[in-house]
């Protein structure tokens, strides 16, 4: 825990597209936003952050 929020355990699946990284060992990691993110410092994404190349 860091600051009340549990880390994210991260497992790689095969299941997904060939363009996310694969074979990666099984970890636990935490995000830090410097700048403003609504959801909050620690939460792993910010829905102010777009990226032009993202189909979805």
């Amino acid at each position: 825990m860091l600051a009340g929020r549990p880390w994210d355990h991260m497992v790689d699946d095969p299941a997904t597209p060939e363009e996310e990284a694969h074979h990666f060992e099984a970890h636990d990691d935490q995000h830090l936003w410097f700048r403003d993110n609504p959801s909050g410092n620690l939460e792993p994404f910010n829905p102010r952050v777009t990226c032009v190349h993202h189909r979805g």
